[in-house]
């Protein structure tokens, strides 16, 4: 399992501060989805979800944030 983080308006995931990605094996894994949501506060990302994604491909849990961004 991994924790990432996507732009839910471009589909891009987070590869570290100010870098983005196509491609989720490129992103960063969190781990933990506390560790990814403390990122996104900090960075006052907006329009991001936290990914839960599943060794099985068809597999994955989006969860969405709110409240916080520039």
């Amino acid at each position: 399992m991994r924790i990432l983080l996507r732009n839910t308006q471009t589909g891009l995931f987070y590869a570290g501060p100010e870098k983005w990605t196509e491609h989720d094996a490129e992103a960063v894994d969190f781990e933990k989805t506390d560790r990814a949501l403390d990122t996104a506060w900090a960075s006052r990302i907006a329009s991001v979800e936290v990914l839960v994604r599943f060794e099985e491909p068809f597999f994955e849990i989006p969860l969405r944030v709110v409240g916080f961004g520039k």
